[in-house]
């Protein structure tokens, strides 16, 4: 084992002690075999420290202290102690596919909104990945066949915290379906389908008539979240 893996298991079970310290009375006791005492003397003064290895602790008790950090120790754990990365991979899978963070977000488009929910935790790239359940696409009409934005807000508990802009290229074909994708400030990615809808031309009707608008709709499908920024918040 090396230093610097010794130093994050040690700075890891600091914060396991600070995190825990309200659930002391029923995590204690679980722990106590595991936990080292040892004394040094500085000055003529006697100080005593606890170390805990986390190498010999039974995956009940991983699993048991890990269900009461915040997601945000979870993270950090994950990233500075290779010993229980998979027991934190597990706990942060848990919580935000099937736990109380589950309906946490969604998608604000042209006054529409759409719910998002977490269906994947990508463990290589540590993102979050979402469905888009919408109930009907959003529709855009425009008179000439243009480069248009689209904006397009992320909430968190319905809450506003960042814009996405959606650019629907001209020139796309009628009749024919366009994946897009926007990026936002804090890497959070969401993709969407544009559909350009052919034009309707009535031949009955021999008065003049304006010409028709071009008509597209908007189904947005995925979002990505980085696991850090849902941690953050």
């Amino acid at each position: 084992m090396t230093a610097t893996t010794h130093d994050s298991e040690t700075r890891f079970s600091r914060r396991l002690y600070i995190s825990i310290d309200y659930h002391y009375h029923l995590l204690l006791p679980l722990l106590l075999p595991f936990i080292h005492s040892s004394t040094v003397t500085i000055d003529h003064k006697t100080f005593k420290y606890y170390n805990m290895d986390i190498s010999i602790l039974p995956p009940e008790i991983i699993v048991c202290v890990l269900e009461h950090l915040p997601l945000a120790d979870l993270v950090r754990a994950e990233r500075t102690c290779r010993m229980i990365q998979a027991f934190c991979h597990s706990e942060i899978n848990r919580r935000i596919i099937s736990g109380p963070l589950k309906d946490d977000w969604g998608v604000l488009v042209h006054l529409d909104q759409a719910t998002a929910t977490a269906t994947h935790f990508d463990t290589r790239t540590k993102k979050v990945t979402f469905t888009i359940s919408m109930p009907r696409p959003v529709q855009i009409k425009t008179m000439f066949d243009h480069r248009r934005q689209v904006q397009c807000s992320l909430l968190r508990r319905n809450q506003y915290c960042e814009d996405f802009v959606f650019t629907v290229e001209k020139g796309i074909i009628e009749g024919s379906t366009v994946d897009i994708s926007a990026e936002g400030a804090a890497l959070c990615e969401i993709n969407a389908a544009v559909t350009r809808h052919e034009k309707l031309i009535n031949n009955n009707n021999k008065k003049f008539v304006p010409p028709s608008p071009h008509l597209y709709s908007l189904q947005l499908t995925q979002l990505q979240i980085p696991l850090s920024t849902i941690a953050a918040q």
